[in-house]
């Protein structure tokens, strides 16, 4: 009868089970808690800084916005030379905007840090409306004064009174004044305007005396141009200038001529 092998086992019975062995150790004194704190407090910091990034965000496009509305009002305020007046106006309508924005916003984040920008940029906006408003009245002081220029030196050379004249000059002269101190333009700059104004008599005087002696050419004669008394402009703003001539035989003067235009340099 054939024999069974047999075998007799060199281990004991055991009801313990294989594991796999990891690399994490801790230390006694810690727990799992303890150890995983920095990862936590990364995530944690990361989730912070997302939400205040969120938040800027979310106030600067508000803002933006309010920004839009205050760039139209200084527009429709630029021509406001009232300082004050332009100002009030400017405030109502920002503070009604801002409130608006403001109450409709339901993070107190967002809402904070809309608040902090609208206080930081407020007095830049008043001041575009100050100086918008400034530029505005000096635009309205030159025209003032040019309107009352214009109509004066119309009325001096029409006058064929020289007290009259010397009048109307000195009311000029005193336009100039209140212009200059209205703008705080400085002695140099009122130096400068008065020599002008005393130009634009002097030229005017000299013109209606040539122009007394004046008669059209018919045919027109050629004549040399021997010098170039001044120019001025006209009521219209052409360049008009007032020329010595003389006969292109003999050099003798002829006259004086008064043209629209400015002679070439080379006469």
């Amino acid at each position: 009868m054939p024999k069974i092998p047999t075998f007799t086992a060199t281990g004991r019975p055991t009801t313990e089970v294989g594991s796999v062995r990891s690399n994490i150790q801790i230390p006694l004194t810690q727990t799992i808690g303890t150890a995983l704190a920095p990862v936590t407090k990364a995530v944690t910091d990361y989730a912070i800084k997302q939400k205040e990034i969120s938040q800027k965000l979310e106030a600067n496009k508000i803002f933006f916005e309010i920004q839009d509305e205050v760039n139209l009002i200084q527009d429709e305020l630029k021509n406001d030379f009232d300082e004050l007046n332009s100002v009030n106006n400017f405030n109502q309508r920002f503070k009604a905007i801002s409130d608006t924005k403001l109450n409709s916003i339901t993070n107190k984040g967002v809402k904070s840090l809309l608040q902090n920008k609208l206080d930081l940029e407020y007095p830049e906006f008043v001041s575009t409306v100050k100086k918008n408003s400034r530029n505005a009245l000096e635009i309205q002081l030159n025209f003032d004064k040019n309107t009352e220029t214009n109509m004066l030196m119309g009325k001096y050379i029409l006058s064929d009174d020289q007290n009259e004249k010397q009048l109307i000059k000195n009311k000029i002269f005193e336009t100039e004044k209140l212009y200059n101190q209205n703008t705080n333009g400085g002695e140099v700059e009122l130096k400068k305007s008065l020599n002008k104004v005393e130009s634009d008599l002097l030229i005017s005087d000299v013109e209606k005396q040539i122009t007394k002696g004046c008669f059209a050419l018919r045919p027109p004669l050629m004549f040399i141009v021997d010098k170039v008394i001044g120019s001025y402009k006209d009521y219209k703003g052409v360049e008009t200038t007032i020329m010595k001539i003389i006969a292109p035989k003999n050099n003798l003067l002829v006259g004086y001529i008064v043209a629209a235009g400015t002679p070439y340099k080379g006469i």
